[in-house]
């Protein structure tokens, strides 16, 4: 995924040079409680956290036609929890985009493709890896405030593997190696003051990490097990085959003609094999500025 991002680039190089183009960066500041940090099955080892991310990103968007446009780009993000400072990380990503405009006027619709490539790095080593990302979205407008779309996409998480320990010789170690399939839809109404609500739904399909003392069901549907010094002392965590469903409302207010204010909940459940499931809820409250 990561090299045919750079192939992308390379082979669309001197058309960038050659149609105009203009540079865009925005910065964004989140402030996020997650009320189920480890994706815990039980009370016993579940507990929320506080966290706050900051995000800088830089793009080149270019008209290739009318109605065709060209965005590549790439970000630098930190996130600082309160508690759980094992998960502290850096990322440094790459993304490519391409967007086409199906007709004239604000109410055409517009398909997407988007692939991206991110650089993770923690404080706590086990979770160092790569994430990629393909997602192919549609959107369209059927009035002035009504904004409705949807999108399917691809992930794929490689962890490096180091400070893995064996826990059970019966199981792998490579728990941050992953794979998902995610299909979402959302519809937004936007005021005539420039406010916008957003309500949206997702399923996704595949694995992710889940963290808990040992001893308790999680072992029963795991794909791979190794300690977990990140989340707290005498945890392991596990790679689950699950899927969830989350839905989300978020509001976004302009504060003045290049910031906005953003608010959002989202509610997730997820289910695993033999009746195990687990819930999250998550707020965050986020303040963007374009440049």
């Amino acid at each position: 995924m990561r090299k045919q991002a750079l192939l992308i680039v390379f082979f669309l190089a001197p058309a960038l040079q050659a149609a105009p183009g203009a540079w865009e960066a925005g910065l964004a500041a989140t402030v996020a409680y997650d009320d189920n940090l480890p994706r815990a099955v039980d009370a016993a080892n579940d507990f929320g956290d506080l966290a706050t991310d900051l995000e800088a990103q830089l793009e080149r968007v270019t008209a290739l036609q009318p109605g065709r446009w060209l965005r590549v780009g790439g970000s630098l993000q930190g996130k600082a929890h309160r508690d759980t400072r094992g998960l502290d990380h850096l990322g440094i990503g790459a993304q490519i985009g391409l967007t086409q405009k199906f007709g004239l006027g604000a109410l055409a619709p517009r398909v997407s493709l988007q692939l991206e490539s991110n650089r993770l790095q923690f404080r706590n080593v086990l979770r160092d890896g790569w994430l990629h990302r393909a997602r192919l979205g549609i959107d369209r407008r059927t009035s002035l405030p009504w904004q409705f779309g949807g999108h399917v996409a691809r992930e794929w998480r490689r962890g490096d593997g180091r400070r893995a320990d064996v826990v059970n010789p019966a199981f792998g170690t490579a728990v941050f190696d992953q794979n998902n399939v995610e299909l979402g839809a959302y519809a937004q109404y936007e005021f005539s003051g420039g406010a916008r609500l957003r309500t949206s739904c997702r399923y996704r399909d595949g694995q992710t990490d889940s963290s808990a003392r040992p001893g308790g069901v999680l072992r029963n549907v795991a794909q791979a097990i190794t300690r977990d010094s990140a989340i707290g002392q005498g945890y392991v965590v596990y790679r689950v085959a699950v899927r969830t469903l989350g839905c989300a409302a978020d509001v976004d207010l302009p504060l003045t003609d290049d910031t906005s204010m953003g608010l959002g909940v989202e509610r997730l459940e997820s289910n695993a094999r033999a009746g195990v499931r687990y819930e999250r809820n998550l707020l965050r409250l986020q303040i963007t500025h374009r440049f």
